[in-house]
């Protein structure tokens, strides 16, 4: 009895006075005792009661209902830790990718450099030297005014023109590379938050976790469980968190397979093992897309975009687990 109120007592700052004191009271009062826990641990008792499983002690029913509610709220803490730093990181690279947008815009904005250094190319002849200035028509008869360094030529003043296109084509490149990582890196972001809302269990966090601060994420099973479907003859694999997606990828597929993922957006993917058959039946890829946009962020939208490619044409982006880039897609629009 000594040891049961020991680890009473020891758990009265975890939850509140008034449920151990009761149990406690009815430890003592009662000498028929049935200990357990509501089969939603919302509570325990000394006495048996509906939708509750018996415990084999007194100890066992404080250790199994505080146990589970430590674990519960480590790992509320662990996922509100892992969601604040990636909403945090998102809305960083989501207004990097809004600048990023507007000096694409106004680089674009250059193709006028070129329309400039084409219209005095064709009227070589008609520009005075000197000018610092001049108007004239573009290709469609519209006027167009032309600033110009009146120390150059006209045949100068195109060429520097073409030259200062160059150099806003080639910005303008640089730039959509750079929005082209950021969008990546936005889309890596986004798949570990909807899995960091989706994990059920405290290990999911722990390698999102892990893997969000770069420590090393020990596989500690080579065989892990996947959902798997049969239909019209074809197997379909479907992985619904990080580690199941990763394991369709690096063990079970063959690199004429078919692998599914949405389109921009965080959700499950799916790989159709293909048997070396070239002409997959076009109900069973609706199947697969199916099966991703329902495990997936987008799966109340009316209409979600699903890629699809052969597996030798994926590839895993940066070591990093179930995050890849892909090649050659087609599209199923749901």
């Amino acid at each position: 009895m000594e040891i049961f109120i020991e680890n009473i007592l020891s758990k009265l700052k975890d939850k509140s006075l008034k449920n151990i004191y009761n149990a406690l009271i009815d430890f003592i009062n009662n000498t028929d005792y049935s200990p357990s826990v509501k089969n939603d641990f919302s509570s325990f008792s000394v006495h048996s009661e509906a939708e509750s499983f018996d415990c084999n002690s007194f100890n066992d029913m404080i250790d199994i209902y505080f146990s589970y509610h430590q674990q519960k709220e480590q790992m509320k803490n662990l996922k509100n830790k892992i969601s604040g730093y990636l909403q945090q990181q998102l809305k960083k690279l989501k207004t990097l990718k809004a600048k990023q947008q507007e000096q694409i815009n106004k680089i674009e904005k250059a193709n006028i450099y070129k329309q400039k250094a084409d219209i005095l190319m064709a009227n070589l002849y008609y520009i005075p030297s000197g000018s610092k200035n001049i108007t004239l028509n573009d290709f469609e008869g519209n006027p167009i005014d032309i600033d110009l360094d009146e120390n150059k030529s006209a045949k100068e003043n195109a060429n520097r023109y073409y030259a200062l296109y160059k150099k806003a084509k080639s910005a303008n490149e640089h730039a959509k590379e750079l929005i082209s990582q950021t969008n990546s890196q936005i889309l890596y972001f986004e798949e570990l938050l909807y899995y960091t809302e989706k994990a059920e269990i405290y290990s999911e966090l722990e390698d999102i976790n892990k893997e969000i601060f770069q420590e090393k994420i020990e596989e500690k099973s080579n065989n892990i469980p996947v959902e798997a479907i049969d239909y019209m003859g074809y197997k379909i694999f479907v992985g619904k968190n990080k580690k199941q997606n990763d394991y369709i990828l690096s063990k079970l597929s063959s690199s004429n397979d078919l692998w599914f993922h949405l389109l921009n957006a965080a959700g499950a993917h799916a790989l159709i093992k293909t048997n070396g058959i070239e002409n997959i039946p076009d109900k069973v890829l609706l199947k697969a897309a199916q099966l991703v946009k329902e495990n997936s962020s987008q799966k109340d939208n009316s209409k979600t975009s699903v890629i699809y490619t052969m597996r030798k044409y994926v590839k895993k982006a940066n070591n990093k687990m179930a995050f890849v880039t892909y090649k050659n897609e087609s599209e199923i629009v749901i």
